[in-house]
């Protein structure tokens, strides 16, 4: 006889609302910001803290450091796939002038060495933006439950 340990797909879902909207520390809602890096940055799941990548941010005409904040959504736990996902709404930067290979999510907190990297968006080509809009869409990521039960 095999013992089986698996979460409930709700607690998933209660851990990944409770990391999106409130920020433990300060005892607040929490604030998430898209920053913006160029060709130089080479992606990696090791990157924790924005101080990982801070040395590739973009730098041009319409862009502020340290990105824009951004609206994160987190929906209904999905049986079927055993997961939830939450959701970042996207933004955009109008007459801006910069040269962008990565987008990457950071739950704002005391400063670069403790900001967290929730994730990035990695594009084939360089997205060019010369004093006109760079838009970032909307962009989903799930927190699976990778615990099964036995047939």
């Amino acid at each position: 006889m095999a013992n089986v340990a698996f979460a409930s797909n709700k607690l998933t879902d209660l851990m990944l609302e409770s990391y999106f909207l409130y920020n433990a520390e300060s005892g607040t809602a929490a604030v998430f910001k898209l920053m913006l890096l160029g060709s130089s940055f080479t992606p990696s799941k090791t990157h924790q803290f924005i101080s990982d990548v801070v040395a590739h941010e973009v730098t041009g005409a319409g862009y502020t450091a340290g990105g824009k904040t951004v609206t994160i959504t987190v929906g209904d736990p999905n049986n079927t796939l055993n997961e939830t996902r939450a959701q970042c709404a996207g933004t955009s930067w109008p007459n801006s002038t910069v040269l962008v290979k990565a987008a990457v999510l950071y739950k704002v907190k005391a400063g670069n060495s403790t900001h967290q990297i929730v994730g990035s968006i990695v594009y084939d080509t360089v997205l060019v933006s010369a004093g006109t809009e760079l838009f970032i869409g909307a962009f989903e990521f799930p927190l699976k439950n990778l615990g099964t039960l036995p047939a």
